[in-house]
């Protein structure tokens, strides 16, 4: 059985990296390797947004207060426009707050409609957009660091 992914990571002792396998089984699976900063701001919080979705070569992410998200992204302009497949927006600092993430295509149109997303003042936190293999949407986000609430 041939590896998914064969490559070689220039590692050095301290590295902090996020790694993720993208693509399309049967077709094409790449890593996209990427930074991680895990150092905490007091004043905001901090948001990573990976593009993950080889089926969606470039889209526009917005990041809408939860209080005027409404049905859509109403005159929000996108946090993040043309954001193209494979890469990260690096760490953005972000007011505290519930929010909710949209992605569109270029065209506006709707492909991801988060539920409200709390990011808290020294968080850090990362999402992956993807495709949706199930039902519903057809892009989700996968969720990482502060996000993810670790039992006791």
């Amino acid at each position: 059985m041939a590896a998914a992914i064969d490559g070689t990571l220039n590692l050095a002792a301290g590295d902090l990296l996020t790694i993720i396998a993208a693509g399309s089984v049967g077709v094409e699976i790449e890593a996209l390797v990427f930074p991680d900063d895990n150092r905490s701001v007091f004043t905001a919080a901090k948001l990573r947004v990976i593009h993950g979705a080889v089926e969606a070569q470039v889209a526009d992410v917005y990041l809408v207060p939860a209080a005027e998200a409404g049905e859509g992204v109403g005159n929000a302009e996108p946090a993040l426009p043309n954001f193209a497949y494979g890469t990260s927006s690096g760490y953005l600092n972000v007011a505290a707050g519930d929010y909710v993430v949209f992605i569109t295509d270029t065209d506006g149109n709707e492909l991801f409609k988060s539920g409200t997303l709390t990011l808290e003042t020294g968080g850090v936190y990362t999402a992956v957009a993807r495709l949706n293999n199930g039902n519903g949407s057809v892009a989700t986000i996968t969720a990482m660091d502060d996000f993810v609430v670790l039992p006791d």
